[in-house]
């Protein structure tokens, strides 16, 4: 016979599996706001579609989610390259782009989504935010891509895994993300307090005067200061970047170059490097940005400690790749056993599932990593 009451247990058993089930999902953005969903979000709009990147490392399949994207700092080669391995890419919504006082609410809502990610450029006081939200359309502000001023917070990737279901994902990639990078702090840590060598950066390198340099804002001059070296442009620049004078850069006597582009910049004669440039490319048009007066009687040229890389690398889900090859380069001897190609292969191998192809990474002298 069927017993006509359960046992307690049993009852509470259920019903904790039945409020399980339908616990909504929360996460905290950048900004402090708390984005709360009632599943996995399955319609996504990313504002920024570099972070394709970054969600490839948490999900083998993100075209399955995304609704719609802003197309404009993701190039053709890398796309193309990703729509290899998953031929959806193609069919995602472009939304032109999409930036601060400029987001296309009427074709997002007309998407449908289920989430809305937009970069850490956007503030919580973007109209749009509203507009969406009061078309019953949840907003997220979070940068996908790890950054070392995240490193005593939870990453934006984890977040943004725990709205997606993939939260366990996200985590073991926030580990071996901090794992590396505590292996180059502690490094330069127990080497005491060395003197900082002198770093000239300068972002998209072009055929012009130089330098347009990072300053004291997020990115790559993080980068550098993990690693023992000194920004030159933190000083002077107090914002993301902004114009060094050939005075200054002479009088700082830079011991490393550091210079970043892309495919973009090959037609205005820059600094070449990414997804299906080749090496000799890639070397080619750095020897080129060192060759101009202002650069050629700097100790850094001089001593061939010059050294370029791809822009987008700095700021996708791969970027510790950049980092460590910085690192590299501003102490080669403490980092003489960092393999910046070997941690992109194993990118590939452990999270995004293929090989990104292409050079990175390139110095003026010796071997191209991140080929």
């Amino acid at each position: 016979m069927i017993p006509a009451i359960r046992p307690l247990g049993a009852v509470l058993f259920l019903l904790g599996g039945l409020s399980a089930a339908h616990a909504d999902i929360r996460a905290t953005d950048s900004v402090g706001r708390s984005v709360v969903l009632a599943q996995p979000a399955k319609r996504i709009v990313l504002s920024d579609a570099l972070d394709l990147i970054a969600f490839s490392l948490i999900d083998p399949a993100p075209a399955e989610r995304i609704a719609g994207w802003s197309r404009s700092r993701l190039d053709d080669a890398t796309l193309a390259l990703m729509q290899r391995h998953d031929s959806r890419l193609a069919d995602i919504r472009p939304l032109g782009i999409i930036k601060p006082g400029a987001v296309p609410v009427e074709l997002i809502i007309a998407l449908k989504p289920d989430l809305v990610v937009l970069g850490t450029e956007f503030r919580a006081s973007e109209p749009a935010i509203e507009q969406l939200r009061a078309a019953r359309i949840p907003v997220a502000i979070l940068g996908l891509a790890p950054t070392l001023r995240q490193l005593d917070g939870e990453l934006g990737l984890v977040a943004f895994g725990r709205l997606i279901g993939r939260e366990a994902e996200a985590e073991a990639f926030s580990t071996f993300f901090r794992e590396r990078v505590s292996r180059i702090r502690d490094r330069v840590a127990a080497r005491g307090d060395a003197r900082r060598v002198p770093v000239l950066l300068e972002a998209h390198a072009g055929p012009g005067t130089c330098c347009t340099s990072p300053g004291r804002g997020e990115g790559i001059g993080d980068f550098v200061s993990l690693a023992g070296g000194d920004n030159i442009g933190a000083p002077v620049i107090p914002g993301m970047a902004g114009t060094l004078s050939t005075e200054y850069v002479i009088q700082r006597k830079p011991e490393v170059f550091i210079a970043t582009g892309g495919a973009y910049m090959a037609a205005r004669g820059g600094l070449v490097l990414g997804t299906g440039v080749g090496p000799a490319e890639a070397r080619d048009s750095l020897a080129r940005i060192a060759s101009r007066p202002t650069l050629a009687g700097l100790p850094a040229v001089k001593a061939g400690r010059v050294h370029g890389i791809a822009h987008a690398l700095t700021t996708s889900g791969l970027n510790i790749v950049a980092i460590e090859a910085v690192a590299q380069w501003i102490a080669p001897d403490l980092f003489a056993d960092l393999d910046p190609d070997a941690t992109l292969r194993l990118l590939g191998e452990r999270f995004l599932g293929f090989q990104m192809t292409g050079t990175f990474t390139i110095d003026l002298k010796g071997k191209a990593p991140g080929r």
